[in-house]
């Protein structure tokens, strides 16, 4: 098993029931930190907490012990109405800078331009759920390598589009929430 929660109170300040998760490699006699790999940045996370959306719930959780926060609204299955996890993303990132934490974005990411609004709002990595379940409904491991390579593709041309050449270069000013522009 790849991880498992730690039992703990885990109701978080706006009432939602949580879970602590640490993340365990395999091979290691299912102890360890998980080592992430972002486009050749590394970096490791000995314990990270989801269904976070309120940066006092991310307060709480780095004050328990949490190395990384994980932006997620369980894909808004558990609570209908929840907020976007982009739209509570800029406020959990700001909440953290002070805590020098990483925060990551789980949910919502469908298209490469999902990814650099992610990044761009201060997310250190996205997590890609739905559509690697569609290309392994579709093509089974095939499946998922082909959506990997064409969200690889979106990216790579959000980056040109944007003039940005690399990850690096993306900043927040890149992306304008719509009701900056939006005047219906």
């Amino acid at each position: 098993m790849p991880w498992s929660s730690t039992p703990m109170d885990t109701r978080n300040a706006s009432g939602a029931s949580c879970e602590i998760i640490e993340y365990q490699m395999e091979g290691r006699g299912g102890n360890g930190p998980l080592e992430l790999s972002l486009t050749g940045r590394n970096a490791t996370v000995e314990s990270a907490s989801s269904c976070i959306l309120r940066a006092d719930d991310a307060e709480r959780a780095v004050q328990v012990g949490c190395s990384a926060i994980i932006v997620s609204n369980h894909g808004a299955r558990q609570l209908d109405g929840v907020p976007a996890t982009i739209e509570a993303l800029p406020e959990v990132v700001e909440a953290m800078k002070k805590y020098k934490v990483e925060v990551y974005l789980d949910g919502g990411v469908g298209t490469g331009t999902d990814v650099f609004k992610a990044l761009a709002l201060g997310a250190r990595m996205v997590f890609v759920g739905r559509p690697a379940l569609w290309g392994l409904t579709v093509g089974g491991q095939a499946g998922v390598q082909r959506m990997l390579n064409i969200l690889k593709t979106e990216i790579e041309y959000t980056l040109l589009i944007a003039g940005t050449p690399t990850v690096e270069h993306i900043t927040r000013d890149m992306v304008v929430h719509q009701s900056a522009y939006s005047k219906l």
